[in-house]
């Protein structure tokens, strides 16, 4: 029996980015015969993982060895419930997820990685392809 095809979705924990993330995750990845997505959503998860959070590690490892997920996303997002003056910019957002999605491809996991960015209309855009080049 063959196993069902997992991705990993790591994102914020915000509601209302959810479902699109969700969405977009099965619209581009069902060609490469993805089945379901594990989705460890914590707030400000990319900067949980800059810092080399263990249960983010623990969460993708189990992800990996259990469902043997075949492609790793981390998304960021536009926060809009702040103050103008304490919003970053979504190129600072951006960056980082870049940053830390840089930092999922290693030699251990070998998995592709993407970078997601979804804006304050819940559109998500691939800003990062470890596989592309992007």
């Amino acid at each position: 029996m063959q196993h069902p095809v997992y991705a990993i979705l790591l994102s914020g924990s915000d509601g209302d980015i959810q479902l699109p993330l969700l969405l977009w995750m099965k619209e581009r990845l069902s060609a490469e015969g993805v089945d379901y997505i594990d989705h460890i959503a914590l707030p400000e998860i990319e900067k949980k993982i800059i810092a080399g959070n263990q249960v983010i590690t623990d969460a993708i490892n189990y992800s990996l060895n259990n469902h043997y997920a075949q492609t790793i996303a981390i998304a960021g997002h536009a926060i809009l419930d702040i103050e103008e003056d304490a919003r970053e910019s979504e190129e600072q957002i951006k960056q980082r997820v870049i940053s830390a999605a840089k930092l999922l491809v290693n030699d251990e996991w070998q998995r592709p990685v993407l970078g997601l960015f979804i804006d304050q209309y819940s559109q998500v855009e691939l800003i990062f392809d470890s596989e592309k080049n992007i």
